[in-house]
């Protein structure tokens, strides 16, 4: 279902780009992201007792823009994110690490002006759907490893950036705060955790129009 799912997101994205490559509006853009999480345990089982403390977390995003007007647009985005969780059960050190990989998918809409010497500062807010990629590894400190299904969930994401154009493009800083709506669920288990997440990029854009050029 999750493989399905990201087919007919990506054919989205693609239908979208499509639709609106042939105008001076539509841009596209990369970026690298650090991510800091933070993960709240179930409420719904023992869980309650655990600590999750995030190893290693880091995304690589494509996003694509349409401006409807000088100020305000829409943004589509697939976000590569990966994370690695310690877990500590009831004071021990470390229980155990847990590793995913999954697609962000936000849907968002931006507003955004130049300022000064050419500028650019753009607010953004949505949502965005969570595609597992693979299961969930869960590794314990003597090197057994376990694997189990999971699910993502719908959450939202506001934030902002700034930029300012160099060459044919614009490079900019970019600032998100993310936060499920729901719990992860991993099958077999139940309710895991809910996760937000702070998101710090650098990225470079360019309009499809310059890039012709």
């Amino acid at each position: 279902m999750a493989k399905k799912n990201l087919l007919i997101m990506a054919l989205a994205l693609i239908v979208a780009g499509g639709a609106v490559a042939q105008t001076e509006k539509f841009s596209i853009g990369v970026r690298a992201i650090g991510i800091i999480p933070s993960y709240k345990p179930s409420s719904l089982n023992d869980l309650n007792s655990n600590k999750f403390t995030s190893d290693k977390a880091f995304g690589f995003a494509v996003q694509t823009s349409y401006s409807l007007t000088k100020m305000f647009g829409v943004q589509a985005e697939i976000i590569y994110d990966y994370d690695e969780v310690a877990e500590k059960h009831r004071g021990t050190e470390r229980y155990r690490t847990i590793e995913t990989s999954s697609l962000l998918i936000p849907v968002l809409g931006r507003i955004g002006t130049t300022v000064g010497n050419g500028v650019l500062l753009t607010g953004l807010a949505g949502i965005y759907f969570t595609l597992p990629m693979g299961q969930a590894e869960f590794v314990y400190e003597r090197g057994l490893r376990e694997k189990y299904g999971w699910t993502g969930s719908i959450g939202a994401m506001v934030g902002g950036e700034i930029g300012h154009r160099i060459g044919p493009g614009t490079l900019f800083g970019d600032i998100r705060y993310a936060f499920d709506f729901s719990e992860t669920t991993m099958t077999g288990i139940g309710n895991y955790w809910t996760k937000s997440a702070l998101h710090l990029g650098i990225g470079y854009s360019i309009s499809l129009e310059r890039f012709k050029r």
